[in-house]
């Protein structure tokens, strides 16, 4: 989404249970030339004060463990399978990740549309 959206938002990534950024998605990231090997998996309760315009949940428990904002926001939920079934590098999960990776492109283009149509 940074990659993407950079000129029209700021965009930040937390989760309910953050840990380190996971090999395989580092790898389908380099795929398109977008280098995310110095992200950090941040705890979304550093960000409890910020207005958001949005907050986009994109799985299950994370829907519904995040918290609400004081800046509110309009709350989008995308259903993404987790593709994440180990920290030991296989390529065999590069796939998995890979599908994850297309979703979420097809749904920030779909959110970027929407929002561009209602704010033109």
């Amino acid at each position: 989404m940074k990659n993407l959206c950079m000129e029209k938002f700021n965009v930040f990534s937390a989760g309910t249970a953050p840990s380190k950024v996971n090999i395989h998605a580092i790898k389908v990231m380099d795929e398109l030339n977008i280098n995310i090997r110095d992200q950090k998996s941040e705890n979304v309760d550093l960000y409890h004060e910020k207005t958001f315009e949005f907050v986009v949940t994109v799985c299950n428990d994370a829907k519904d463990h995040c918290p609400n904002f004081s800046g509110g926001g309009e709350k989008i939920h995308w259903p993404i399978t987790d593709p994440f079934s180990g920290w030991d590098y296989d390529q065999k999960q590069l796939n998995n990740f890979r599908k994850t990776r297309d979703s979420i492109k097809e749904k920030i283009d779909l959110l970027l549309n929407t929002w561009s149509m209602k704010n033109d």
